[in-house]
């Protein structure tokens, strides 16, 4: 009987897993229905601060409404991935650096079916360790190349 109730807690355990998002590389630490000033409001864009005074700068072009987080730059820098969604939310779904560290692939999901398709500003804010960071060359987010090689 301990084998059986062993055996459904594995496979619970592995399933919960499989359904998880892949933030392997990085942290979601805010996402909120805004984007930055200019003429790539309506497009995709990756932002990165390296340092607070580049946050801060970036906080004010993206105009959150939040406070900015409290980051170690010694460690961690920040990337801002800014897209469009409708009235489903959109959800990380992936945040995953490649083997060799030179692609960051970021996926979004929407979170249901049944949609608008009126379009709102969303941007993701993510920590990342900066020694992974400045290795990557291009971030893939929603399938778009976004070539970092400036770093």
């Amino acid at each position: 009987m301990k084998l059986k109730n062993l055996t459904v807690l594995f496979l619970l355990v592995f399933s919960l897993i499989g359904c998880s998002s892949k933030m392997e590389s990085g942290s979601l630490i805010h996402d909120e229905q805004t984007g930055p000033k200019g003429p790539v409001a309506g497009e995709r864009a990756i932002e990165i601060a390296y340092t607070e005074k580049e946050l801060e700068h970036l906080w004010s072009d993206f105009n959150f409404d939040e406070n900015r987080p409290d980051i170690d730059f010694d460690e961690s820098a920040i990337l801002i991935a800014h897209t469009m969604e409708n009235s489903c939310p959109k959800e990380i779904d992936r945040f995953e650096l490649s083997e060799d560290g030179f692609k960051l692939s970021i996926e979004t999901v929407p979170d249901g079916d049944g949609c608008d398709d009126i379009g709102f500003l969303k941007s993701f804010v993510f920590t990342i360790e900066k020694s992974k960071l400045k290795k990557v060359e291009t971030v893939y987010f929603e399938g778009e190349p976004f070539d970092l090689n400036f770093n």
